[in-house]
């Protein structure tokens, strides 16, 4: 195993008994991989969990216990703004449903453990849209400060409206009203998601189980970057075994449900390159019926090649050419999937122009004199 590779964090992820023989320098970089991909404390517990960490220097052990305070932290907070969500909704009778990081911190999901998170992501009919909003706003939340084009942009194409960030404590807050973009060619029918949604003791839903872990599986294939990449790719890893484990149907009401809502592709590429990257195991029959929603030989290559180059913690140590020109590829892709050209096109032409427009500003106010 070539431990001071660029692939070093997912060896060590998938052999944890492995980094027994790392060196320190191999370790230092193994510490900066795993902050760069935000899998620092979910690493450092997965060594414990297979009793890997005896070999790990004091500097190294001091970063991992360093980055556990914090993702344990962030679970505490985001405890707080669960139940202060929740105090919302049962006073307005609002249908809120929790979504990724705060849904897994909701549900106790073994990868909330040590997983960082961004943002809380709640999901309401769109009915109920203005009525959350200006809920969250008289709760001390406020819109983030956009411009007029990408405030339109988001209110009638997004799937969600621009991001809310409290005035007090900064917690960022996306409200949903659907999983994909309305341009989007895959996006579901939301109301199936709706109606299977599981009451949570608190007064909140979250996605049922299969739901879940399709909104996860969404979520990552149709994004256009990746910086989180691995780490969301572990999430779906971790959702496949333990949703498996508990229920011995369960890949059959996953197969099923992704047909219902028209997201086989979606679930083929997750458990694709879940198999591929992190050996998640899977029942021969599931395997071979989602094989069946696969691409052409030619369109899998490439995917193939291109989210290999991916799934890799984006450090200094793992960039390559290849991975700058998969980056490239992806984030085109991403855009395309999301919107069809004769809405693409204009809005990438009116992104560059006001990039442009706004670097010419800075250039020229940084020869002002004072």
């Amino acid at each position: 195993m070539e431990n001071t590779s660029r692939i070093l964090l997912l060896n060590i992820w998938n052999s944890p008994i492995s980094a027994l023989d790392l060196t320190t320098s191999q370790q230092n970089i193994l510490v900066r991989q795993s902050v760069s991909a935000s899998l620092c404390a979910q690493l450092w517990k997965r060594l414990q969990k297979f009793e890997a960490i005896s070999n790990f220097c004091e500097k190294a052990k001091l970063h991992f216990l360093s980055a556990v305070l914090i993702a344990d932290r962030q679970v505490e907070q985001g405890e707080y703004e669960i139940s202060k969500l929740a105090f919302m909704a049962s006073a307005k009778h609002l249908d809120c449903t929790l979504l990724k990081g705060a849904a897994y911190i909701a549900l106790n999901l073994p990868n909330a453990s040590g997983r960082l998170y961004s943002d809380i992501d709640l999901l309401v009919p769109k009915k109920a849209l203005n009525l959350a909003e200006s809920e969250l706003m008289l709760q001390g939340f406020r819109r983030t400060e956009i411009d007029d084009y990408d405030e339109q942009y988001y209110r009638k194409w997004m799937h969600e409206i621009p991001p809310l960030r409290h005035n007090r404590r900064n917690t960022v807050l996306d409200l949903h009203h659907n999983i994909l973009p309305l341009t989007a060619k895959a996006s579901p029918n939301i109301l199936y998601l709706h109606q299977d949604a599981i009451p949570l003791p608190c007064g909140l839903k979250a996605l049922s189980n299969v739901d879940i872990l399709l909104h996860c599986a969404v979520h990552l294939f149709h994004e256009g970057e990746f910086e989180k990449g691995l780490r969301d790719l572990i999430d779906l890893d971790f959702l496949f075994r333990h949703f498996s484990a508990e229920n011995n149907e369960f890949q059959t009401k996953l197969f099923d449900r992704a047909k219902q809502l028209g997201l086989l592709y979606n679930l083929f590429l997750a458990s694709y390159f879940c198999k591929l990257v992190l050996k998640t195991p899977y029942e021969a029959d599931y395997f071979s019926k989602v094989m069946l929603y696969a691409p052409n030989k030619y369109k899998l290559t490439l995917l193939r090649v291109s989210f290999r180059e991916i799934f890799i913690p984006h450090h200094s140590s793992c960039v390559t050419i290849k991975f700058r020109i998969a980056r490239l590829s992806l984030y085109i892709r991403g855009h395309l999937i999301r919107m069809p050209l004769k809405l693409l096109i204009p809005h990438l032409i009116r992104k560059t122009f006001m990039r442009t427009k706004d670097f010419f500003k800075k250039e020229e106010s940084d020869t002002l004199l004072p």
